[in-house]
């Protein structure tokens, strides 16, 4: 990459990020879900791991 264009490197990056599915939406995270998330990583989000 230290020879390439900025053309190169962008087309690059597009190219990784659509592999990555960095294009499609998430899906929209409701309340109830976002409780649950929340109840199951309650150690990780009181700093406890």
């Amino acid at each position: 990459m230290d020879e390439a264009s900025l053309w190169q490197l962008a087309a690059a990056i597009d190219g990784y990020n659509r592999a990555q599915g960095a294009e499609e939406e998430p899906p929209e995270l409701g309340f109830d879900e976002f409780d649950a998330m929340l109840e199951r990583n309650a150690a990780f989000v009181a700093g406890e791991r």
